[in-house]
């Protein structure tokens, strides 16, 4: 019982995927080619602003540059974690592996979990490249710790938002590609709804930007905490859902709907099909 109590908890399936990444070389290309990009723009940032004598003085510089690279995280956050975490677990099902994590001693929130987590670390891994151009930026001045600090909580409490609901978009699709397209779509929206919410909030309530910032910080909580409930509320129950992904089903009632619309018409052919065009009576070319 005290040997149990002080044993280190094991993640396998956080160990797997971290180790398939680690392994594939398209990971670390897609490092260098990110901290080059951001190191580029960062000297091209530092060229533009000592043009104009009013950005002289480092005070300025440090501040708006700052910005600028938190904004370049936000876009890398954007554009790489739902096309990783959205296929996920979709993978799985396409691979007809989820099945066996079930035989296993993991319960659906260790899966859940870690998958989110195995998501999480390598974007992280893009924010700890920047910090070394954070450091120049902070010694030039011009930011206060209390912003940067206030900053970098809500790029964390983004990434938990982003990641939350492209795993949920992965265990409630059944293909790759309709996971992805949920995830994308959804992280488009979030920020007009938010941004209506605020400005909602903040005509009916007045609120303070220290207010505002905290129901920022708590509405994306509770949006992760949510999304992760339904995945693991989900993951068995899709696991085992069958059919074509959802994108073809809606391709298919358009085709039925216009098939029927078409008939009302007399069934007009833009492509006439020709008759007897394959080979029925010829096995070798129908193979071939």
């Amino acid at each position: 019982m005290r040997k149990d109590f002080f044993r280190i908890p094991e993640f396998p399936l956080l160990e797997k995927e971290l180790t398939e990444k680690a392994n594939v070389k398209r990971t670390y290309a897609f490092r260098v080619l990110f901290i080059s990009i951001v190191g580029l723009f960062f000297l091209w940032s530092f060229k533009e602003f000592y043009r104009d004598s009013s950005y002289y003085y480092g005070r300025v510089i440090g501040s708006e540059i700052f910005y600028i690279l938190m904004v370049s995280l936000f876009v890398t956050l954007i554009i790489f974690l739902p096309a990783t975490l959205a296929s996920s677990i979709t993978s799985e099902k396409e691979r007809n592996s989820l099945e066996l994590l079930f035989l296993t001693q993991m319960r659906p929130w260790q899966i859940i979990f870690q998958k989110l987590i195995a998501g999480i670390i390598p974007v992280l891994m893009f924010a700890f490249l920047t910090l070394p151009f954070f450091a120049i930026v902070y010694s030039y001045g011009g930011t206060i710790d209390e912003d940067m600090l206030k900053l970098f909580f809500f790029f964390i409490t983004s990434i938990m938002q982003v990641a939350s609901y492209s795993l949920m978009c992965s265990v409630l699709c059944a293909a790759n590609v309709t996971a992805v397209i949920s995830a994308y779509f959804i992280t488009l929206v979030t920020p007009f709804v938010f941004i209506i919410s605020g400005i909602l909030l903040d005509r009916m309530f007045n609120l303070r930007l220290t207010q505002e910032y905290i129901i920022l910080i708590s509405a994306q909580l509770l949006i992760s905490l949510f999304c992760f409930i339904i995945s693991v509320k989900y993951l068995k129950i899709s696991a085992f859902i069958k059919g074509p992904p959802l994108i073809i089903r809606i391709f298919r009632k358009i085709d039925a709907l216009m098939a029927k619309k078409n008939a009302i018409f007399g069934n007009i052919e833009i492509i006439k099909s020709k008759e007897n065009a394959l080979p029925y009576y010829n096995p070798f070319l129908w193979y071939e």
